[in-house]
């Protein structure tokens, strides 16, 4: 074999072990693809972007009688970042009145609560895939259904940080989702 041919052949395997190796990242970067028009007028899209971290959403108007805001959850275990979001509507601006999910348990893992931890696997190592290490959550797509209307959560993009590391919860750095509210009736 020449030497080019070697040292080419030499690099193609460090490469392909390097983009195959998931414990060199120190974030997990991921964005996703949807198609985001309608022209049904029976349906609002709003789009939602958290880079500065500190940020929660104020109430907003869908339509009348329907208000969203996206409240950041705490988890003292995370050191920098947003440990989770959650999506909460109310028929009212001062969220005296605030509507339950009728398809969601009434505690643990639920589609309207977006958590880091969603996205990686039970210890932290990579992603959350299927196999013994899945963490049994909803992922970039979510259907979340109310007495007379339905959300739709699209996860767009995220950074997820503090990951590859079981001391660290992974939080977010930053996200984007949209959510497609539909009325039933």
């Amino acid at each position: 074999m020449s030497y080019t041919y070697k040292l080419i052949l030499i690099l193609n395997v460090f490469l392909i072990f390097l983009c195959s190796n998931a414990s060199f990242a120190e974030t997990d970067k991921r964005v996703f693809h949807h198609s985001l028009h309608s022209f049904n007028p029976k349906e609002v899209s709003i789009l939602f972007d958290f880079t500065d971290l500190n940020r929660m959403s104020h109430p907003m108007k869908v339509w009348d009688g329907l208000w969203i805001k996206i409240n950041n959850i705490k988890n003292l275990k995370v050191k920098e970042g947003v440990f989770a979001y959650n999506v909460q509507f109310a028929s009212d601006a001062k969220f005296k009145n605030i509507l339950i999910p009728v398809n969601q348990p009434g505690h643990g893992i639920t589609s309207n609560s977006i958590a880091a931890y969603h996205f990686r696997n039970a210890d932290n190592s990579g992603t959350n895939e299927a196999g013994p290490l899945n963490v049994n959550a909803p992922q970039e797509t979510r259907l979340i259904k109310y007495k007379g209307f339905d959300a739709l959560i699209r996860i767009l993009n995220f950074e997820i940080i503090g990951i590859n590391k079981k001391e660290f919860v992974p939080a977010f750095a930053g996200i984007e989702f949209m959510i497609i509210v539909n009325k039933n009736n």
